[in-house]
């Protein structure tokens, strides 16, 4: 199976990602299907990765009232064509995400209609699910957008860390961090 995020923006003027998936048939994919219920819901939800092993999502949602049970950072375990067990990272990833700052973006085609959002771009959790890397422009220090690394310790995730003027340029657009399947080599786009 394959898992993505589809930006629903042309039809509603507004950011709306949602998580769909497909099945290898033979020599091609099934018509994508959109994972329903909890998963997406009429907010932002999508910025995915699975572990390495098949066995986990994590995915972002920006459903209502996110923060009360642990968003916007998620984990689901996969059952077949199922997700079960989904629940919120919580710890200082959600007071990092309710404690910081929008920013101002407007749409090419209207630059006039200015929206306040919180950007996030790519996830990656290594192998043994320790540690969450994730790229976002809240609370940047070098780039435009920065990438972050959070720790699971004694089941709780820390507080976020920069990752520093090594990986985030300054003044660059930080992004979509990846991890090698031996987490040894951290892979990420820059402008």
């Amino acid at each position: 199976e394959i898992y993505y995020g589809y930006d629903h923006f042309e039809q509603c003027y507004r950011y709306d990602y949602d998580i769909y998936y497909s099945t290898k048939i033979g020599g091609g994919w099934s018509e994508p299907k959109r994972l329903g219920g909890y998963v997406n819901s009429d907010a932002d939800d999508g910025v995915l990765c699975i572990t390495p092993d098949g066995n986990a999502l994590y995915f972002v949602s920006f459903k209502e009232n996110y923060n009360l049970d642990g968003g916007p950072f998620y984990r689901a375990e996969i059952r077949g064509d199922s997700l079960v067990n989904i629940q919120g990272l919580g710890g200082k990833l959600t007071e990092f995400w309710n404690n910081s700052d929008y920013n101002a973006y407007s749409f090419p085609d209207r630059p006039e209609e200015e929206v306040m959002l919180k950007y996030l771009s790519g996830v990656a959790v290594s192998s043994d699910e320790q540690e969450l890397y994730f790229a976002t422009d809240i609370n940047r220090k070098y780039g435009k957008i920065d990438i972050w690394v959070s720790y699971k310790v004694d089941g709780i995730w820390t507080e976020p860390i920069n990752l520093g003027p090594n990986i985030n340029a300054p003044g660059a657009i930080n992004c979509e961090p990846r991890l090698s399947l031996d987490d040894d080599v951290l892979f990420f786009s820059s402008n």
